[in-house]
C-alpha cells in the first residue's frame, strides 16, 4: 500500500528536521517545495551523510537520512559532487572551478585552487592522498597531495564525449562513465582508454557503478537500458532495463536502485543481481501541484537505507525490509577499505557508494543558466 506522501514547504533554510515515519519498504518523501535544486548524496558511512545543492547549499544527516540540518561551507556557487575520504575528512566540488575540502565533518571549509574554471562534478580518492573529479564537457582533474593541488589528466580520446562520472573498484582499475561510452585506467588513473565492451557512439552514458573489480554496471538515459559486464566492460550485457536512466547504486549484490528521466521521473530496482529492473510504485513522483519534479541522485546510507534527491528541495527516503546481505562500497577501493574498518568497529559494515550529479546536464538543463 502506497503511504500519504507529507509535503513540506521551506521557504528558507537555516536549519530544518523532518521526520520520517514510513514503514519499511516504502518511499516517504522528508522535504519538497523550495528554491533549492538537490544534485548530490553521499555517505561516510551507514548514518553520518551530506546532501549538495545549489547557491552553496550542503545539508548533513547523522541518523541515515530521517532528519537533516545545515552547514554553512561559505560559497554561493552551485554545489554540484563530493566524497569522503575518512569519517571526518570530505572534498566538494561546484560550479566554476570550485574544489572545498574539510578536516572536520563540515564544520568549517577550505577552497582549494584548481587549474580549471569549468563546471567541476562527480569526484572519487582511491587514497588518501589521491583523488579525481570530472570537470567541465570533456576532462577530468586530479590531485596526488590530497588535493592541496590539482592537475589537468590528458584522456588521449577525445571522442567519449561529455564525462558524467568517475568509478574506482580498486586503486588501479577505474573507469570514466562518459556520454558516448567509458574509459578505462588500469594504473591507478596514468593513463585511460576505451576498453573493448565500448563502441563509441549516441548511447549517453550517464553513470557506473561496480560490486567488484570485473561487475559492474552503465546506465544510458538515450537508449533507455542499463548494461552489465563480468569482466571490466571487456563485454557488456543489456539487462532488462525499460527506462532512460539517469543515476544508479546498489544497497547489496542482489539489490539496487535506478532512477529513469523519464516524464515523471520514475524509480526501478532490482532484486536478481541487476538482471532484471521493475518500477517501485512506491516512489513518489510529482510534488503537491501535480508537477513533474526531477531526481538528481540516489544514494544509499548502509545496507539497508536508499535516498533521492532533485529539484525543488526534493528528499525521499525508503528503508528495506530485508536485505539479504550488506555489500562494501565499490565507489572506490578507498571506500572499500572504510566499509572494513566499520564492520569491525560496530558489527555493522557500511554499503555501497551510490551515483552522483554526473546526469545534471541533462536533468537539470532547463536550469543551466543559474550557473553562469
Amino acid at each position: 500500500m502506497r503511504l500519504p506522501i507529507k509535503r513540506i514547504l521551506l521557504l528558507c533554510l537555516p536549519v530544518f528536521l523532518f521526520p520520517v515515519v514510513a514503514a519499511a519498504g516504502s518511499w516517504e518523501t522528508i522535504a519538497a517545495g523550495n528554491a533549492i535544486d538537490f544534485t548530490k548524496v553521499f555517505f561516510a558511512n551507514a548514518d553520518t551523510g551530506f546532501i549538495t545543492g545549489t547557491s552553496g547549499t550542503l545539508l548533513i544527516t547523522e541518523n541515515a537520512g530521517k532528519t537533516w540540518s545545515t552547514r554553512n561551507p561559505g560559497v554561493s556557487e552551485h554545489l554540484r559532487g563530493g566524497c569522503f575520504v575518512d569519517a571526518k575528512t570530505a572534498y566538494l566540488s561546484g560550479s566554476h572551478g570550485l574544489i572545498l575540502k574539510s578536516t572536520d565533518f563540515g564544520m568549517t571549509w577550505k577552497r582549494l585552487p584548481t587549474p580549471d574554471t569549468t563546471d567541476l562534478g562527480d569526484m572519487v580518492f582511491t587514497s588518501a592522498a589521491k583523488g579525481f573529479v570530472t570537470a567541465g564537457n570533456f576532462g577530468i582533474l586530479r590531485t596526488v597531495d590530497s588535493g592541496n593541488t590539482w592537475s589537468k589528466v590528458d584522456l588521449k580520446s577525445k571522442n567519449a564525449g561529455a564525462t558524467q562520472a568517475i568509478v574506482f573498484p580498486t586503486a588501479q582499475i577505474g573507469f570514466l562513465v562518459c556520454t558516448l561510452g567509458a574509459l578505462r585506467t588500469q594504473d591507478g588513473g596514468e593513463t585511460w582508454r576505451v576498453p573493448p565492451g565500448f563502441n563509441l557512439g549516441s548511447a549517453y552514458y550517464s553513470d557506473g557503478f561496480f560490486l567488484n573489480a570485473d561487475t559492474g554496471f552503465f546506465a544510458s538515459y538515450y537508449y533507455g537500458t542499463i548494461v552489465k559486464t563480468f569482466d571490466q566492460a571487456n563485454t557488456l550485457k543489456p539487462t532488462h532495463a525499460p527506462g532512460s536512466f539517469t543515476a544508479l547504486t546498489f544497497l547489496t549484490p542482489e539489490i539496487g536502485y535506478a532512477i529513469s528521466r523519464d516524464r515523471p521521473a520514475r524509480c526501478f530496482r532490482t532484486d536478481d543481481q541487476g538482471s532484471n529492473w521493475n518500477p517501485d510504485s512506491t516512489f513518489p513522483v510529482v510534488n503537491a501541484t501535480g508537477v513533474v519534479r526531477p531526481i538528481a541522485d540516489i544514494g544509499c546510507a548502509g545496507g539497508k537505507v536508499i535516498l533521492a534527491v532533485g529539484a525543488d528541495g526534493f528528499i525521499a527516503r525508503k528503508a528495506e525490509a530485508n536485505p539479504t546481505a550488506i555489500a562494501p562500497s565499490r565507489k572506490s577501493a578507498l571506500r572499500m577499505e572504510t566499509a572494513k574498518k566499520v564492520y569491525r568497529a560496530d558489527g555493522r559494515r557500511q554499503s555501497g557508494y551510490q551515483a552522483g550529479p554526473r546526469t545534471m546536464r541533462s536533468v537539470f538543463s532547463s536550469r543551466r543558466k543559474r550557473d553562469r
